[in-house]
Parts: C-alpha cells; structure tokens; sequence
C-alpha cells in the first residue's frame, strides 16, 4: 500500500514537472483559473509559469481569451471542460504584446 500511494505522489510531482511555459506556448498544463467578467474580459492562468512566455501575460498569470473570436464558444467550452476535469492541455499565444490565446490543444 505504501508502494502505490508513493506512485501516486510521483505521479502528481512528475506531472507538475512536466507543466511548463516558454516562447509563444504552454505545454501539458492545467487551467487552474478562468477570470470572465460581465464587460466581456476573458482570462486564463494554468499552473505553468506564465512569465516565461515571450508575450506580456497580465499581472504574471493571465492569458487573454477574446469574446470576440469568432470560434470563442468552442473554444471557452474546451478550456472549461480541461479546468473542471483536471485534464493538461497544450496552448499556443502570440509572441509580443499582451498574451491572447490563439489555440488549445487536448490530448488523450
């Protein structure tokens, strides 16, 4: 039993090692957090360092998401199923400026 329990501790470390922001993406992270405000401001943080990306990610952590978009709904529907389930996902952002989210990836 001790044997298994510490397989699932290395699991839960290994996965957050392997959790990581750099250039223009995230990779095998976790949307730990969606900011959606009534004026139409959509944001995401994962447990990946957002600092790392080479676009300016709002306040350190956020990504923007944009209303706007014309696959948003799509879109906003995957980053909520992957922040409910727990379930990394790989996104891709712009490489200057504010951080925007162009694409999310899920894999099984």
């Amino acid at each position: 039993m001790k044997l298994l329990t510490s397989v699932f501790i290395f699991l839960a470390f290994a996965s957050q090692l392997l959790a990581s922001c750099s250039g223009g993406h995230c990779k095998n992270v976790r949307v730990t957090r969606i900011y959606v405000t009534l004026d139409g401001i959509t944001r995401i943080s994962t447990n990946g360092d957002e600092k790392k990306l080479s676009c300016n990610a709002e306040n350190g952590i956020y990504i923007h998401v944009d209303p706007q978009a014309k696959n948003y709904d799509s879109t906003f529907k995957l980053l909520l199923n992957a922040h409910n389930t727990k379930h990394p996902v790989w996104i891709r952002v712009n490489e200057s400026g504010t951080c925007k989210l162009l694409y999310v990836v899920s894999d099984k």
